[in-house]
């Protein structure tokens, strides 16, 4: 059998899980698949990550995160920036830790343009920075929209 044929043999046996993937594509219809997924099978996944954070690897992999962090702050960092923009952004941060502690509620610094973006990159300076509720700056993502 050749690949092509292998291939075409593997899609018809798994036409519909193509086809409901592809479906997923679809933010919303994804979400609900997920909300739909943990309310299903809630326990077992939350046992299974909790599981998955003890293997020795996760603690290199979340090094790396920080790593890779900490390269695209500092790239996205510009030489020019004067002494007091860089206290202000240490201010900004330090404020999302008050914010945090007083509300009760998690707020993180969130860069209006991502350092990172598909369409558009910003540069790490204060005039870039806002505090959001985590909750809002994970649905925000590595977006930015035009208001």
């Amino acid at each position: 059998m050749t690949p092509a044929e292998h291939k075409r043999a593997w899609y018809v046996r798994n036409r519909e899980k193509v086809l409901a993937k592809a479906a997923l594509k679809d933010k919303t219809a994804k979400a609900a698949y997920d909300k739909e997924r943990r309310a299903v099978k809630g326990d077992a996944l939350r046992a299974y990550d909790r599981e998955r954070a003890k293997l020795p690897h996760r603690k290199a992999v979340k090094r790396e995160w920080s790593r890779k962090r900490h390269m695209t702050v500092k790239q996205a960092t510009p030489s020019w920036l004067s002494e007091l923009d860089r206290l202000v952004i240490k201010e900004i941060y330090h404020l999302a830790v008050l914010r945090s502690e007083a509300l009760g509620v998690d707020f993180d610094v969130d860069h209006i343009l991502p350092l990172h973006g598909t369409t558009v990159s910003g540069l790490h300076v204060p005039s870039n920075l806002q505090l959001l509720p985590r909750s809002q700056n994970i649905r925000k993502k590595n977006y930015f929209e035009l208001v």
